[in-house]
């Protein structure tokens, strides 16, 4: 296990391209359904108090704002801070996801950073391809 977690840090270029990939593809579905699913039940608590055209673009809004706090705090500020807090345990508790999702991005992984290399030529930190 040990071996697996210094293999990963091996290609830190790889490793974050990775876990950006994973953040974004939970945020967006996250965001989407989130905001669809909490929407209507917005839109029905607003419309007990007020009357208008503005109530389900508002409960959209607000359902917006608390799914991405949500997402911002239970997917990125309380992991954070738990690997922070405990490096090494989270490192050999995860590395196995982290290897079973650097093998399956690997191919959208080295086209992103061949993009990257490809409009910003004098970035070298992702020579990693």
């Amino acid at each position: 296990m040990r071996a697996q977690v210094l293999k990963l840090q091996e290609h830190p270029g790889r490793f974050i391209t990775v876990v950006q990939i994973g953040l974004n593809m939970v945020a967006i579905l996250g965001g989407g359904i989130g905001e669809s699913a909490l929407s209507p039940y917005i839109a029905e608590i607003l419309s007990r108090s007020f009357v208008g055209d503005w109530i389900e673009p508002t409960a959209s809004t607000i359902a917006f704002v608390l799914v991405t706090c949500f997402f911002i705090l239970f997917a990125d500020l309380i992991p954070k801070r738990i690997a922070i807090t405990y490096p090494e345990m989270v490192a050999l508790r995860v590395v196995g996801i982290m290897n079973f999702s650097m093998f399956v991005f690997k191919p959208l992984v080295v086209f992103l950073i061949r993009l990257l290399m490809y409009f910003f030529p004098l970035i070298s930190y992702f020579h990693c391809a």
